[in-house]
């Protein structure tokens, strides 16, 4: 009877020992799980530690494939970003160097007389030196050298600020733009860089839009972001243009005369750099539609 309730008891304390060794090895298992799942987290982030295989199960088989991909693609975006640097720098040397030859063609051509091929002249030197500031521009933002001052901005005031910037082109292309006012909304961004991206938004619009039509530009809010919407009642967008439309240099349907190509390329860099997204599409009525989000918390996106 004894050597009976021995035998339970040792059987109990036998299965109690197996539990206690499973639970202990489920919960190792669980924390290589959580630790990997953190340095994933971090390696997003760009910030990933150096991991060492522990073992040869198939967890630690799964952390070695983990860190062979996560380690090619680092290397990968260190290539990349140093690419990106050394262009940025021979474009800014590229706008630097066709500078000087602008000015003395400039003056030169202030000299000429008042007829048509000096105003040929004229035009075409005042597209060079917009294509100058764009190129300039575009090293900024390649390079990382355009500083951001993000603070608290009022949405109604970002877009009357940047319709006060293109009045003139509006009023010569006898279009007009309706800022409707929706209360009082607040959204995290540079306030000038803001403005200039909402700006080259308003002038493709302006510049598509019929005589005598008008360009709205109207705001909203909710808990995760703050939408700025711009629309026109011109042709809206073929299916080519959007694909392309935020492209640098992309000269879409019925571009103007003297466009670079590069002012919503500008605009996307701008609002993606305030933790924003933009995009584009046609409006059932007809009509191009630009739709700015700024997101009250970091969009978590790979670095490059």
């Amino acid at each position: 009877m004894n050597m009976i309730i021995a035998l339970v008891i040792g059987t109990i304390i036998g299965a109690a020992l197996v539990a206690r060794q499973a639970f202990r090895s489920r919960q190792r298992q669980e924390d290589r799980i959580r630790n990997l799942s953190v340095y994933l987290e971090r390696a997003v982030a760009g910030q990933a530690p150096i991991l060492e295989t522990s073992g040869e199960d198939e967890i630690s088989q799964l952390q070695d494939e983990i860190v062979k991909t996560v380690t090619a693609l680092e290397y990968a975006r260190r290539r990349a970003t140093e690419d990106k640097e050394a262009f940025a720098e021979n474009l800014a040397n590229i706008a630097h160097q066709i500078k000087t030859p602008i000015v003395t063609m400039s003056l030169a051509a202030d000299e000429l007389p008042d007829d048509e091929q000096a105003d040929v002249i004229r035009r075409q030197l005042k597209r060079l030196t917009q294509l100058q500031e764009d190129l300039l521009m575009m090293a900024r933002i390649d390079s990382g050298a355009l500083v951001l001052d993000i603070d608290d901005c009022d949405a109604y005031s970002l877009l009357e600020t940047a319709t006060d910037g293109i009045d003139e082109l509006a009023c010569h292309r006898q279009v007009a733009i309706d800022v409707e006012e929706c209360g009082t909304v607040s959204l995290r961004a540079d306030f000038h860089w803001m403005c200039e991206a909402i700006s080259n938004i308003l002038k493709n619009c302006v510049e598509h839009a019929p005589a005598h039509s008008t360009v709205h530009a109207s705001y909203a809010d909710n808990p995760l972001y703050t939408e700025l919407r711009i629309s026109d009642e011109g042709p809206g967008f073929s299916s080519d243009d959007l694909a392309h439309l935020f492209d640098r240099f992309y000269q879409g349907r019925g571009s103007v005369a003297g466009a670079t190509g590069l002012g919503l390329s500008f605009a996307r860099q701008l609002v993606e750099a305030q933790n924003g997204t933009i995009a584009a599409e046609n409006l059932p009525a007809g009509g191009a539609l630009f739709e700015i989000r700024i997101y009250r918390h970091p969009i978590v996106t790979l670095h490059s």
